[in-house]
């Protein structure tokens, strides 16, 4: 009776809107790149109506922060990039979310013609991208508190790209530069640590078991195509029916359609999957197996088995022949 009300009211259509939000998963680390300036991360933020495009460099940390005229269109973003690769070359991976501005054929067409990967997170989770998240959380804030002081934006941005990453590790500059450089304050002098990928890696497996130490112990479980959930609505906090129309190649990712017909790319913590209403009628899987210690209490046949009068036959099909004690 139990299972059948924890089944019952799983399959509710009303519990199923209002649950709570899946737990977060278990990190997925980046893969640490080979050399600085191979994969790098973008995010635009706003501040007091200033518009700023940050572009970042996942091995060595060291952000670009430029102003951008409002209203912030694709080619002015495409510009800025254009401008940093014709100085510091071309990047393997560029990694954003979802914005118009990165998803308009301008700078998918900059991406094609200069063969960079684009990857971007799934719509309104912006924890897979991570690292950018942290990056403009660090420099938005550096800005605000520069605007308050009317103080140089510049300088300050300068001392966060000098400033060593930690104690084993160099500044940004250092890393992607492969020197010191001059600040307006006392600034750390000397050669970089020549095992940094090692320290960087080291630094990633730290953040992941901080990470996981507040998350699920196991991912959760794939979805497959067609598959019927429920879509987790930002605006009413409430899961929408949905169907799973196909797994994007990003990690926890699919592309979900919505009862209205919209078709939506969520992460996987998003998704739940759907409880059906039980059957009125007793599936197969409900229905008691007979096993060995079972069909002993079943009732026997008159049948006898052969020219064996001793052995008989269960409803199941056993045969059962007594002992000859018992005879």
């Amino acid at each position: 009776m139990n299972k059948d009300i924890e089944r019952t009211v799983k399959a509710c259509r009303f519990y199923q809107e209002d649950q709570d939000q899946n737990r977060k998963e278990p990190m997925i680390e980046n893969e640490v790149p080979l050399k600085a300036w191979q994969t790098i991360g973008t995010d635009l933020f706003e501040i007091e109506g200033r518009q700023f495009i940050i572009i970042a460099d996942y091995y060595s940390k060291y952000p670009f922060v430029k102003e951008l005229q409002s209203p912030v269109t694709s080619k002015s973003v495409t510009n800025v990039f254009k401008e940093l690769c014709s100085m510091l070359g071309r990047p393997d991976q560029i990694r954003s979310d979802n914005g118009p501005q990165y998803s308009a054929t301008e700078f998918t067409n900059f991406c094609k013609e200069w063969g960079i990967t684009h990857t971007t997170s799934s719509p309104h989770y912006p924890q897979s991208n991570g690292f950018i998240e942290r990056q403009v959380r660090t420099v938005k804030s550096c800005i605000k508190k520069c605007i308050k002081a009317r103080e140089s934006i510049s300088q300050a941005l300068l001392n966060i790209r000098a400033t060593p990453v930690d104690d084993k590790l160099p500044s940004p500059a250092e890393m992607l530069f492969g020197r010191t450089t001059a600040t307006l304050l006392p600034s750390r002098k000397g050669d970089a640590d020549d095992n940094v990928k090692h320290r960087l890696m080291q630094r990633n497996e730290t953040m992941k078991h901080q990470y996981d130490a507040h998350a699920r112990k196991d991912p959760l479980p794939p979805l497959y195509q067609g598959q019927e959930v429920r879509v987790l609505d930002d605006s009413t906090k409430t899961w929408t029916p949905g169907k799973v129309i196909t797994q994007c190649p990003e990690p926890r990712s699919y592309v979900v359609e919505t009862s209205s017909s919209a078709s939506l790319r969520r992460n996987r913590r998003r998704l739940r999957e759907a409880r059906l209403p039980p059957s009125s009628t007793t599936s197969q899987s409900d229905t008691p197996q007979i096993t060995d210690d079972t069909a002993q209490e079943c009732p026997v046949t008159k049948t006898e088995v052969g020219n064996h009068p001793d052995v008989i036959r269960t409803l199941s099909g056993r045969t059962i022949k007594k002992p000859d004690r018992y005879q």
